[in-house]
């Protein structure tokens, strides 16, 4: 008699998120909470380089609550798949985009000359109102 062991194998997911744009200095927030605290440790990567907590990038694990939380985000530098890893399981995000903001126009010059003088308006549009965006995504695993 021989006994053959089969490795568990592992489960490849895309998390379905409600939105993958956000625009420039808003907060991203992706949760995932498993029915059980998992027995596997996991490790928080963005484009597959793990994801190094600072001022702006925090990461929590809490029972079975896993959280990644990017504040003031940035065009390019947040951008890309989030990724919740362990040894036989993968959850990714769809790829975020981060919009960068309009620029504000200048205000308005004016230009004088020994025969005219010249007024150039550029009209300013008001603040925009920052607009707190966050993205809970909630994905059930059972171990």
């Amino acid at each position: 008699m021989q006994l053959k062991v089969i490795p568990k194998p592992v489960t490849h997911q895309t998390m379905d998120l409600p939105q993958t744009t956000f625009n420039e200095e808003g907060t991203l927030t992706i949760k995932c909470q498993f029915d059980s605290v998992p027995e596997e440790t996991f490790e928080f990567l963005r484009n597959g380089k793990p994801l190094v907590p600072d001022d702006r990038i925090s990461t929590t694990i809490e029972d079975n609550t896993y959280t990644i939380v990017v504040k003031n985000l940035k065009p390019k530098e947040d951008e890309g798949v989030y990724t919740l890893k362990s040894e036989h399981l993968i959850l990714d995000t769809p790829s975020i985009t981060v919009v960068s903001k309009p620029k504000q126009p200048e205000k308005t010059e004016t230009i004088e000359t020994t025969e005219t003088t010249e007024t150039i308006e550029i009209q300013e549009e008001a603040p925009i109102e920052e607009e707190k965006e966050e993205l809970v995504s909630a994905c059930r695993m059972q171990f």
